[in-house]
């Protein structure tokens, strides 16, 4: 992933904020979903999931 660490950590800030949970348990070696984590993931991942794949036109 191209984003520096002090911009991805305020995404998550943001995130939490916004969803009112912490959607991953964060330590110095590990990032993991918490149980609201996979709920949040797994809606996302339903909602995104019936978008067809585009090809760019010639």
């Amino acid at each position: 992933m191209c984003i520096a660490q002090p911009a991805l950590s305020c995404q998550i800030q943001s995130l939490e904020k916004e969803l009112g949970v912490r959607p991953l348990e964060r330590s110095t070696r590990r990032v993991e979903l918490t149980s609201a984590g996979k709920v949040y993931c797994d809606r996302c991942i339903r909602r995104v999931s019936p978008i067809p794949a585009t090809t760019p036109s010639r």
